[in-house]
């Protein structure tokens, strides 16, 4: 006997990691490819929705296009995750590099601080 299939907004179709049910989504795409996207578009909206600011939103759905690029271009999933992979490795670079550059900024300016502090003392 087959399980349910999960619908959009469905429990068995949650959008938060912490809840991922591999295998429900798994017999989603098997059983029903068309709710399978829906749900998994509405999954990754709610994602990108949960980020407060405007321009982190942007940034998101900007990854999502070039991660939906790489799936249509890769010709199989083994080669779309090479390429998924490699992108979101640069990514997290960038990510490190600015990091690291406002941690330095950061240190910059507490140097100012004290500097001030020490001379209105």
């Amino acid at each position: 006997m087959n399980a349910p299939v999960p619908t959009p907004g469905s429990s068995s179709v949650p959008s938060e990691t912490e809840n991922f049910d591999f295998d429900a989504w798994r017999r989603l795409a098997e059983q029903n490819p068309k709710a399978f996207f829906a749900c998994r578009e509405e999954a990754i909206e709610a994602c990108i929705a949960g980020n407060p600011h405007p321009e982190g939103r942007e940034q998101m759905r900007r990854l999502q296009a070039q991660i939906d690029g790489m799936r249509l271009i890769s010709g199989n999933p083994d080669r779309a995750l090479q390429g998924i992979a490699t992108l979101l490795t640069d990514h997290l670079h960038a990510l490190t590099a600015n990091l690291s550059e406002l941690g330095e900024e950061a240190r910059r300016l507490g140097g100012l601080l004290q500097k001030m502090h020490a001379k209105a003392a």
